[in-house]
């Protein structure tokens, strides 16, 4: 059996530099309940593939990114309790990438989320998903869906 070169590889599959910024530090992921950096045990990469929706040819094909920016250290855009993780679908419309929210209809450009691997710590489940800061105005004010029934967060 013939072994492809490095340089092969990379030629068959390109990596594509879409502006895409990775979450944690190389050698961390996210933690998917406290949203928060942690160290792993997985082989952490400055890259990512994912199936791309190219949506005026309407068709999806699997493609290999590299990060754009990789934090030295943990830097979150926001706090623990206005980060917003979700389930990720990478869509392309003419020249520009977008993360899409599987569960809701919301997008956001690549400059707007960062990028990982998520490690649910209660099944050891590994997947991709994007971190965006919650934003709360006086028009559209983020509800605490955390509080038991019948309790809100204080000030509210």
């Amino acid at each position: 059996m013939r072994r492809l070169s490095l340089m092969t590889v990379l030629l068959m599959f390109p990596l594509v530099r879409a502006g895409f910024k990775k979450c944690c530090p190389v050698g961390q992921v996210l933690n998917l309940h406290s949203k928060t950096c942690i160290n792993d045990s997985l082989e952490s990469f400055n890259t990512f593939s994912i199936n791309v929706e190219y949506v005026a040819e309407n068709t999806t094909i699997k493609e290999e990114f590299a990060y754009e920016t990789v934090p030295f250290h943990e830097q979150y855009e926001c706090r623990q309790s206005l980060r917003y993780q979700f389930e990720l679908t990478l869509a392309r419309v003419q020249n520009a990438y977008f993360i899409v929210d599987r569960h809701q209809p919301k997008y956001f450009q690549t400059q707007e989320v960062c990028l990982d691997q998520a490690l649910d710590t209660k099944t050891s489940a590994v997947s991709l998903v994007a971190q965006a800061c919650l934003t709360c105005t006086e028009d559209e004010p983020c509800v605490n869906h955390c509080c038991p029934k019948g309790q809100k967060t204080q000030g509210w």
